[in-house]
């Protein structure tokens, strides 16, 4: 298994020190075990506890601030992006869920046989239906899950295996009551309205706390973070983590009866966490968690550090610059800087946690490990929404030679990035008419 110390040695990958060492050494244990990209499982891991302390706990500074996190976890099918959430969350809870299932309908059925009773007597019947408690939503719609706010008090978090079906109607983006204004407006955890045609579908969700989970391909996210949503500030608040396919571990014992599980002290946080959510009751003050006053002047200089990055952005700024979005995504981004720690402080003591100057510094680290893979991702958007060309059709035409070329010139280059013999006649054809390439003969090309 690799140690939290080996790992620390690729700065690019997720820095599990953050954990409890005996959690982020479980996590790194059973990605070796399955595959599955830790990065995903460390991702997943945060959202897991943010989702499910919902409103159960509150930071306090500027008025609190709520563990809300919306995560993206990046990658090509069958990488892993499913069993990461399922090994993490999933899977602690479904026990739990199917109990909680159990007792609504055994609930519901004797609320409709009371009524029921009454009609046959001809009697009053005024008592209102029992409430589903939700903790966690798997593809749920925009209906169910503003439905399930009012009657959740405690929070609980959303997982979407395709991204697709958080971002169906986001990608027509008008401003309005879109899906778009309803995700900006729960990320900072305030009260929101919908008015709809039909005045029984309105809703008021007051005090949400919904964290959100999604899987995406790579190749998809241009279709859904188009130039609008981009401009919107949704794609900004995404933490987001990237992973390709790692090598496959060759010397599996398939007969061995070892449990591929996380250790007892990550379930017991997961479990307490969901039980403890289902003993919030609507006008119920949360826990505020201080932070400590060494941990406060922490904080004051993390976030001048920050600012002072983002001043030197700002300062370097031209019309039109790519650089745009780099500013966008830094100045939401910071607002987690407070959620993590607080994320962080319920992992290492859920009975009664309080923000510490290490939780402040291991906040500031995840936040330079999302803002790198934010940086990369949301410039190769940026160039995708103003040109067209997807991330791997600019990498492709940046390669070609600037004279003319050949078709077999741009299938070996085509090869060298790994993007396939016939990804340029695919790909890049269409791209003719957009004044891109252009042909000078047959089977002859010349970039404009």
């Amino acid at each position: 298994m690799i140690s939290v110390a080996d790992r620390l040695k690729n700065k690019n990958q997720f820095p599990f020190e953050v954990f409890p060492k005996g959690i982020g050494d479980s996590m790194l244990g059973l990605s070796e075990q399955t595959n599955i990209p830790a990065d995903y499982l460390g991702v997943c891991a945060l959202h897991a506890v943010a989702a499910l302390s919902g409103n159960i706990y509150i930071g306090k500074i500027n008025g609190g601030v709520k563990p809300i996190i919306y995560a993206m976890l990046i990658g090509p099918s069958g990488v892993g992006k499913s069993p990461a959430y399922k090994y993490i969350c999933g899977s602690i809870i479904d026990s739990l869920r199917s109990s909680l299932a159990d007792k609504y309908k055994a609930d519901y059925a004797a609320w409709k046989e009371r009524k029921k009773s009454a009609k046959d007597a001809k009697q009053e019947f005024n008592e209102p239906p029992p409430q589903k408690v939700i903790r966690m939503i798997e593809d749920g719609t925009e209906e169910a899950i503003s439905k399930h706010a009012e009657s959740s008090p405690a929070g609980f978090g959303v997982y979407y295996d395709e991204g697709g079906r958080m971002f169906g109607s986001a990608s027509q983006y008008k401003r309005d009551n879109s899906s778009v204004n309803f995700w900006n407006e729960l990320f900072n955890g305030n009260s929101y309205e919908i008015v709809r045609v039909d005045s029984e579908k309105d809703r008021f969700i007051e005090n949400p706390a919904i964290s959100v989970l999604i899987g995406m391909q790579k190749e998809r996210l241009s279709k859904y973070f188009t130039e609008d949503v981009l401009h919107s500030g949704l794609a900004y608040r995404f933490l987001m983590c990237q992973a390709e396919f790692k090598p496959i571990n060759e010397l599996v014992d398939y007969f061995d009866n070892k449990k591929k599980t996380l250790c007892d002290e990550w379930q017991d946080i997961i479990k307490s966490l969901f039980n403890k959510g289902l003993r919030i009751i609507k006008d119920k003050e949360p826990i505020l968690v201080e932070f400590t006053q060494d941990a406060k002047m922490k904080y004051n200089d993390v976030m001048g550090e920050i600012a002072n990055a983002q001043n030197i952005l700002i300062k370097g700024l031209k019309r039109e610059d790519d650089n745009i979005s780099l500013v966008a995504a830094g100045a939401k981004l910071q607002a987690y800087v407070a959620r993590l720690a607080l994320v962080l402080s319920i992992i290492d003591d859920h009975t009664g946690p309080a923000i510490t100057v290490k939780n402040v510094e291991d906040a500031s680290t995840l936040y330079k490990y999302f803002k790198r893979n934010s940086d990369k991702i949301l410039l190769g958007l940026s160039s995708t929404a103003k040109t067209g060309l997807t991330e791997f059709e600019t990498e492709l035409l940046e390669k070609l030679p600037d004279n003319q070329f050949t078709a077999k010139q741009a299938e070996e280059t085509s090869l060298a990035l790994n993007l396939g013999r016939k990804f340029f006649q695919v790909s890049l054809h269409r791209k003719y008419k957009a004044g891109f390439i252009k042909i000078i003969s047959k089977g002859l090309y010349e970039k404009c």
